[in-house]
């Protein structure tokens, strides 16, 4: 049986977990950098790691005080209404403006690819 020093191991260590990282990093990019795509029925992509509609997403990146703080909790399917518009209700938390955490329930209606209303 070969012996290996205490070293070793460390490198190899550091060398998996330098992998893990870096693979884990471009995958929030991309997941970042995802744009809001209509596929022909007009119905809006929703992002397969959180369930959240691309158009929702970006609703909150521009109306929140912390968007890096957004933690999703809870989402429900995307709905169609009669009126050709979407539905989805989003429960997260996210910074305040004091740097506390709020846990917030929001029911988004949007068209396509823009969100008519959050409330």
């Amino acid at each position: 049986m070969v012996k290996y020093e205490k070293g070793f191991y460390l490198i190899c260590l550091l060398i998996i977990l330098g992998l893990g990282l870096g693979m884990g990093l471009s995958m929030l990019e991309k997941n970042k950098s995802a744009k809001i795509k209509v596929i022909e029925n007009n119905k809006p992509n929703i992002n397969s790691w959180n369930g959240v509609a691309f158009v929702v997403e970006k609703w909150f990146e521009d109306n929140l005080k912390d968007p890096k703080s957004l933690e999703i909790i809870e989402v429900t399917e995307m709905k169609k209404a009669n009126d050709g518009t979407f539905i989805q209700t989003v429960k997260y938390r996210a910074k305040n403006s004091f740097g506390g955490f709020n846990i917030e329930h929001r029911i988004f209606v949007f068209n396509k690819n823009k969100v008519i209303s959050a409330n």
